[in-house]
């Protein structure tokens, strides 16, 4: 039987179910990871007028960017909306 101590190894590969990159909380490292994608995101602030205007527009990208810009969203302008 394996020991959930076993797992040490790995732990960082059992932090969430999906296998997906995540934007870090430093905003440092966002930029050097996901330098395209802030670049995109800064374009569209310049648009919007406001916070939800910026989300209508962030709804109208083709994905996978809208996803990786929601995410950006959620992580830099509201925390608690849901994305």
């Amino acid at each position: 039987m394996i020991s959930f101590s076993s797992y040490k190894v790995t732990v960082s590969k059992w932090i969430t179910i999906f296998d997906s990159p995540f934007y870090p909380d430093s905003l440092d490292e966002a930029k050097m990871l996901y330098e395209k994608v802030l670049e995109r995101f800064i374009e569209l602030v310049d648009e919007a007028t406001n916070s939800a205007n910026l989300l209508k527009i962030i709804t109208k990208e083709p994905d996978p960017l809208r996803i990786q810009l929601l995410r950006v969203f959620r992580r830099y302008v509201s925390p608690d909306t849901t994305v």
